[in-house]
């Protein structure tokens, strides 16, 4: 009992606070627990719920748009926080317009034309190369909360913490 006393006196203690803050940010930048059952999490573990995350949200896109999603690689701050972003592959992301005269350039990121929806003056038709003939555009598009929706699956599973980038709010 004395030896308790004694510890959780130094841990208490300006000089206790700071080793344990140490001995944790030297655990996590090496990839290893620290601390208490679920205080903090491995590298490995970032990744493997990162990447059930990224299936999430593919699952969720294939029937709106073929767009390649990857992981980045697992950044941890001053307080051991683990922080992976999630991208598209800005190389699926573009898509040619039906109205080449009106927008040459096509469209930079599907991905947010879909999620934002969208209202046309009126129909144009163009040759799409996926369904090999000439089509008619989409007039109007309701907005779509797939990724918002693939957030909140991934958020109910209570082993991460997913936010939406600002761009796609």
């Amino acid at each position: 009992m004395i030896l308790d006393t004694k510890i959780n006196a130094f841990l208490k203690s300006p000089d206790g606070k700071k080793k344990v803050a140490e001995a944790k940010a030297k655990a996590l930048k090496e990839g290893r627990s620290f601390g208490q059952s679920g205080g903090s999490i491995s590298k490995a573990d970032a990744m493997k719920f990162a990447e059930k995350m990224r299936a999430i949200l593919v699952e969720k896109l294939s029937g709106i748009a073929d767009v390649g999603v990857f992981v980045g690689e697992p950044v941890i701050d001053a307080d051991g926080d683990i922080t992976i972003d999630i991208n598209f592959d800005p190389g699926t992301l573009h898509r040619d317009s039906l109205y080449q005269e009106g927008y040459p350039n096509g469209v930079d990121n599907i991905v947010s034309l879909l999620v934002h929806g969208w209202d046309a003056r009126d129909y144009v038709y163009g040759y799409s190369e996926k369904a090999n003939k000439v089509i008619r555009s989409i007039k109007h598009r309701d907005s779509n909360e797939v990724l918002q929706q693939a957030i909140d699956e991934f958020n109910a599973l209570g082993i991460g913490v997913a936010e939406l980038n600002e761009k796609y709010i």
